[in-house]
């Protein structure tokens, strides 16, 4: 009777720890910005929001939200979500050094330690611990042969409120591209001849002028496009557009900073 009853509680334990990260990793939340309101949130979830999509983007974590999952209404609400019967450990460490743990969180009352029975599960998940997010990019733009070539990015939001707190930064990687321009809207921020002028292996952090982008009270889409894009049949180059907080230098805009890297996701329940 005694094993039974292990094998169930395991069982159990087991299912709500898999629906836990699941809601947590796959979703964005309910609503789908919760961290701007922590009190209006009814269940949490850290995957970022895409706004042109509308969905979230499973297992890429959102900065904010993983900030936020860490105040008392977030920690809560991840207990409630896995039942107040049992505690929970998580963290995210580097792939090539699990024991790193660059960002933690645990429940209240029963430590791991004291635990008879863990269940872990692991995720490997996109996460960028600098405060930063792309919005859109364009990668892997070449033209190889014939004619160069124009690329479109998807759309990104602004209002005037994210103006107020946000700048806004343009990152490129090239891998061999010859010449091309760069716009945001109908703006140009890099022109071919600024292009030709620099190593064609070189990457480059451009601010982009808040006259650029869209300041209204609503949110309204802008894009990015790269024009007439010059390269050989082995050659192309990445651009992204970061948003960073208001004051953030720009030497701190590199590709280890403001691009997601692969971490593992670990977590740990047991019964209290």
């Amino acid at each position: 009777m005694y094993d039974t009853q292990d094998t169930i509680y395991r069982s159990s334990l087991e299912r709500v720890s898999a629906d836990t990260v699941n809601s947590l990793l796959k979703t964005s939340g309910d609503p789908y910005n919760w961290e701007t309101n922590p009190s209006q949130v009814n269940v949490v979830g850290v995957a970022q929001y895409d706004p042109s999509s509308k969905k979230p983007i499973e297992y890429t974590l959102s900065t904010k939200k993983m900030a936020m999952l860490k105040s008392t209404i977030g920690q809560t609400k991840t207990q409630s979500m896995i039942g107040d019967q049992y505690g929970f450990y998580i963290t995210l460490s580097p792939l090539n050094s699990t024991e790193t743990i660059v960002w933690n969180l645990t429940s209240t009352g029963t430590p791991k330690e004291s635990a008879k029975d863990i269940v872990k599960i692991e995720r490997d998940v996109l996460y960028n611990p600098f405060n930063s997010d792309v919005l859109t990019s364009i990668k892997n733009a070449g033209h190889g042969t014939g004619k160069p070539k124009d690329y479109g990015s998807e759309p990104f939001p602004t209002n005037q409120y994210d103006l107020e707190i946000y700048d806004y930064y343009i990152l490129i990687f090239n891998r061999g591209v010859t010449s091309t321009s760069v716009y945001i809207n109908q703006y140009q921020v890099m022109s071919e001849n600024d292009f030709k002028g620099h190593d064609k292996y070189s990457n480059w952090t451009m601010a982009i002028p808040e006259s650029y982008l869209k300041d209204g009270t609503n949110l309204e889409n802008n894009f990015l496009y790269l024009k007439k894009v010059a390269s050989t049949p082995t050659t192309d180059m990445d651009a992204y557009v970061i948003r960073v907080p208001k004051g953030t230098l720009p030497s701190e805009i590199t590709a280890v900073n403001a691009l997601p890297q692969s971490y593992r996701f670990q977590f740990y329940a047991w019964t209290k």
